[in-house]
């Protein structure tokens, strides 16, 4: 009895953050809520794919710096930029991302909560 009582308080716990992170994520993602989303597994945000697609270049140490520094003033927050000639493998849990990449240079942007 009391193993039950337990797991459901497990449970509910459980259930119960999950919907108080799920309101926080929509109520400030602006970018999904003005209807700018992609919704690909690769990016969320069209404004985002714009910002980087207008700074890669040839350089993936230029791109990144560029990348995070307009994401922050024209989006807001702390972003996290990986750019790379080469193939990389990430996993991030974010509400704000995307990849992108031009000519031979990937770079993948993501948002800090």
């Amino acid at each position: 009895m009391m193993i039950n009582i337990f797991k459901f308080i497990i449970i509910f716990f459980i259930i119960f953050i999950g919907l108080v992170n799920c309101h926080k994520l929509i109520k400030r993602n602006d970018d999904i809520n003005n209807n700018n989303n992609l919704e690909t597994p690769k990016c969320n945000s069209e404004t985002l794919k714009d910002y980087m697609k207008q700074n890669i270049n040839e350089s993936p140490s230029e791109s990144k710096r560029a990348i995070q520094r307009v994401a922050e003033a024209k989006i807001g927050g702390t972003f996290s930029v990986i750019c790379s000639k080469e193939n990389f493998s990430y996993l991030v849990v974010t509400r704000l991302y995307c990849e992108v990449q031009v000519d031979n240079v990937t770079c993948f942007a993501f948002i800090h909560e």
